[in-house]
């Protein structure tokens, strides 16, 4: 694998070098996160502060600008009331010219009265029209005398012919006594308010729900400019007035009157409420806040952010060079402070490499009585007394072996001698006619044999039945009909292989243990099941602590004291060969005899694995 450039050039430094990079690289990171930390804080801070100041001006912007819109309302309360006598002013009318003229101007004086004293100390830019129901007579004949004459301010009375088709006048007509504000882009400028008048009257003693007629009132939007203050928010801010569908009344743009709020800023009322971000208006920031001023008009205030980014900048700015200026008189101090720690290691590393083809002798460490240092030493001394101390171990465990391994090949001898000793015996018994002698003699030069050889070797289950079959008629010659043993074994698993010496143990076990008068019967069974071979080995003795034998196996066969070294041996060979999945297990038959279930990986005869 090749290295990183990085990697291959910091293997160039030394380890003060190394060390020197690894704490600055530390201090840098938790520096950056200090700074990064403290400046997000601030941030937050000087942007909530900035939040609080924009809430709370435009809160006072709200209820100034809701201050003058309530006169506007009050004008429309007190004239849509029963008091105000408008609708008996519309009945005097009786049908000729002079009471025509006369009761014109007694309507528009009764609205100049309410509106002088409820418009006027707001704005002298104002018009309040009365178009007349056509219900009351005076409106027939308004329509032909006034028909073509245009107000130039203050106040006037209509026919409704001419605005019939109008929105404003549908919207009033659909929900009487109710204000409904609105501009129009081929008028910027002007803020309209529409309200239908409706009361209950005397009529012919009785009480009625009278409607008079719908006033419109056009009010110049200057002094909407003059009424807001942002003298103490940086920048330029804007503002807007809206309805509560979000069409705009009044913009310092006038060309945006009329239009809706989302046409022009992408964003409706609701979703800039619920903002905490700052939007982008005309492709510029700008932090949004909307206010209620009343039931039917809403104040956008938008601010730009570029100020407060200014100031966040230069903070970061300001925190980054000073964290720059610790980090390098930190890099100088800790290049100091990592020489004095590495110089120590270093003069063990040049000891240790002084003495890499020859033995390691102790390294001297007065000169470092005190710290961690001395620490290093001793446990490198202790090393190098524990290394010379397992070298002289291994030689001798080597002569030990040598000396094993010589007493082994000795000991070869007296079982081969045994070996060719009964071979000859059979075949002077079979000579004298004496089969069972020479059957028996020939039974047990064959079991000797098998045993002598190698024990890592791998026999298959049909070597292994065979040599059990010579110790059962060994038992017979000694026992006559002392043992029956049966085999059941699929014809596959006949050629499985499995290690040797596992099925004797376990049938000598059955012939020693198994308490029964007469004939002790033994069956052999094996069989594939769930992927692996299972060997079943059941005698019809009167049973035993099967639960005491399964926790034998799990004891150590060579323990001092301990019973049962056969099946532990044979347990124990099988787990270390195959692992914990496979092994011996007891438990009772059906008829009162011990079962015995040995299990084992499948594994196939080859010319390389197998002993013959």
């Amino acid at each position: 694998m090749k290295r990183l450039p990085f990697a291959r050039w910091t293997q160039r430094l030394n380890l003060a070098q190394r060390m020197s990079i690894a704490f600055c690289t530390i201090v840098l990171v938790v520096l950056i996160a200090l700074v990064a930390s403290f400046s997000a804080f601030y941030s937050n801070q000087v942007e909530k502060a900035v939040n609080e100041n924009i809430s709370q001006v435009a809160v006072i912007n709200a209820k100034t600008i809701s201050s003058q819109f309530e006169r506007m309302e009050i004008f429309l309360d007190a004239l849509g009331s029963r008091s105000s006598g408008l609708h008996e002013v519309l009945l005097a009318y009786d049908g000729t010219l002079a009471s025509c003229i006369a009761t014109f101007e007694s309507a528009k004086a009764l609205v100049a009265q309410y509106a002088d004293v409820a418009i006027q100390p707001i704005t002298y830019q104002y018009h309040a029209s009365l178009f007349v129901n056509p219900a009351y007579p005076l409106s027939g004949r308004l329509s032909e005398i006034y028909m073509d004459r245009a107000p130039i301010g203050g106040t006037w009375v209509f026919a409704d012919t001419n605005v019939r088709e109008e929105d404003w006048f549908q919207l009033a007509a659909a929900s009487p006594n109710t204000n409904v504000w609105f501009a129009r882009m081929e008028n910027p400028g002007t803020i309209y308010v529409a309200r239908c008048i409706q009361y209950y009257a005397y009529v012919d003693e009785q009480i009625e729900l009278v409607s008079p007629g719908t006033m419109l009132i056009e009010i110049g939007s200057a002094w909407v400019a003059q009424s807001v203050d942002f003298s103490s928010m940086a920048g330029d801010a804007l503002f807007f007035l809206t309805d509560i569908e979000g069409n705009i009344l009044y913009s310092q743009d006038a060309q945006n009157q009329g239009k809706s709020f989302e046409s022009i800023a992408g964003s409706t009322l609701e979703a800039l409420a619920l903002a905490d971000q700052p939007i982008l208006f005309h492709g510029a920031e700008y932090i949004a806040e909307v206010t209620r001023c009343n039931a039917s008009i809403w104040l956008v205030t938008l601010v730009p952010s570029m100020e407060l980014g200014d100031d966040i900048w230069r903070m970061n700015s300001a925190l980054f060079s000073l964290a720059a200026l610790f980090l390098l008189l930190g890099a100088v101090l800790i290049f100091m402070f990592s020489r004095q720690i590495t110089s120590p290691i270093l003069r063990l590393a040049r000891h240790m490499r002084e003495h890499e083809l020859a033995p390691i002798p102790p390294l001297q460490s007065a000169q470092y009585e005190d710290g961690d240092i001395q620490v290093l030493y001793q446990s490198y001394n202790e090393l190098v007394e524990r290394i010379q101390r397992s070298t002289k171990e291994q030689v001798a465990a080597i002569q030990r072996e040598k000396l094993l391994e010589l007493n082994l090949l000795q000991m070869q001898i007296n079982p081969h001698f045994l070996c060719n000793a009964l071979n000859s015996i059979s075949c002077v018994t079979m000579l004298r006619n004496e089969t069972d002698i020479a059957d028996a003699a020939t039974a047990l030069a064959s079991f000797l044999r098998y045993n002598i050889s190698p024990v890592e070797a791998d026999v298959t289950l049909q070597r292994e039945i065979e040599m059990t079959e010579n110790y059962i008629e060994i038992q017979n010659f000694l026992h006559p009909d002392f043992v029956f043993i049966q085999f059941e074994v699929e014809l596959d698993a006949q050629q499985y292989l499995l290690p040797k010496m596992l099925l004797q143990p376990l049938i000598e076990n059955c012939v020693k243990y198994a308490q029964r008068d007469g004939c002790i019967e033994i069956m052999v069974s094996a069989y594939t099941i769930d992927g692996h071979l299972r060997i079943a080995i059941e005698d019809n003795g009167t049973g035993c602590d099967v639960d005491a034998i399964n926790q034998t196996l799990m004891q150590d066969p060579y323990a001092n004291g301990a019973h049962g070294f056969g099946i532990r041996n044979v347990h124990q060979r099988i787990v270390l060969k195959f692992g914990e999945a496979y092994g011996l297990h007891y438990c009772l038959s059906e008829t009162g005899g011990v079962i015995v279930r040995m299990d084992l990986p499948i594994r196939l005869a080859t010319e390389h694995n197998v002993m013959l």
